[in-house]
């Protein structure tokens, strides 16, 4: 393909572990700022079951088990869905842990926690497990700033390189990282930046 113009969307992930080749590369300070920040991992077991064993109102339920951030969030989804569906979070190293186990391994130990905090627990229907850490496509789940890293940075992934390349992105967006609204608002800031070359 060939354009006038070209917004780049890929995920952080994909950005820092070179997959893209630009060329001519990008500039030191678009090269720094992708270095700079860091893909988080939060993974999910997605459980499906015959009627829900919990109260059906409440939307998160918490959970500090014996390791802590293991299994310790879980969104109820009857809300949105009408179906009983939890949806089980992982965060951070263990998150990415999870993603060397079985999708059969998470299911029997997301229903361990479950049996943990509720008692007896039915198997589950059916059950999906995330790993966006290994998925070439995300190579993470969503931008962080590290420790001693300033916010500034999401602006400087913001900027254009001359008037051809645009960036947009959740990585992109200085007020809500890390967020879907984030990456749709950069989408559209992307396109303002277009179209104001072209008036």
């Amino acid at each position: 393909f060939e354009a006038d113009r070209v917004v780049v969307t890929v995920p952080l992930g994909v950005l820092k572990a070179d997959a893209i080749s630009f060329s001519p590369a990008l500039p030191p300070v678009m090269r720094e700022a992708i270095a700079a920040l860091d893909m988080g991992i939060l993974n999910r077991t997605v459980l499906l079951f015959d009627e829900p064993f919990w109260d059906r109102d409440t939307e998160w339920i918490g959970y500090a088990g014996e390791h802590a951030g293991q299994w310790s969030e879980t969104l109820n989804l009857y809300p949105y869905l009408q179906q009983p569906v939890l949806a089980m979070f992982n965060p951070g190293s263990f998150g990415a842990e999870t993603e060397q186990y079985s999708d059969a391994e998470l299911t029997s130990r997301a229903v361990e926690a479950l049996r943990a905090m509720f008692g007896d627990v039915p198997e589950p229907v059916d059950a999906v497990s995330t790993r966006w850490g290994s998925d070439p496509w995300t190579r993470g789940s969503y931008s962080y700033l590290p420790v001693g890293v300033e916010f500034e940075i999401y602006r400087e992934m913001s900027r254009p390189v001359g008037e051809r390349l645009f960036f947009a992105g959740e990585a992109t967006h200085s007020r809500f990282p890390s967020t879907v609204h984030g990456a749709l608002l950069s989408g559209r800031r992307a396109a303002r930046q277009i179209y104001g070359l072209l008036r």
